[in-house]
């Protein structure tokens, strides 16, 4: 694994997208937050 440290304004969509569906694989499925997914569904 490679750590890279970006500011948010350095994000491409594609990163920020996998970083908020890896959020909510942890803290929604695995966890079963309350939390609805990103798109509403």
């Amino acid at each position: 694994m490679n750590w890279i440290l970006k500011t948010f304004d350095e994000l491409s969509t594609t990163e920020l997208y996998e970083i908020c569906q890896e959020r909510v694989n942890v803290f929604v499925v695995e966890q079963n937050g309350p939390y609805p997914e990103l798109d509403g569904y």
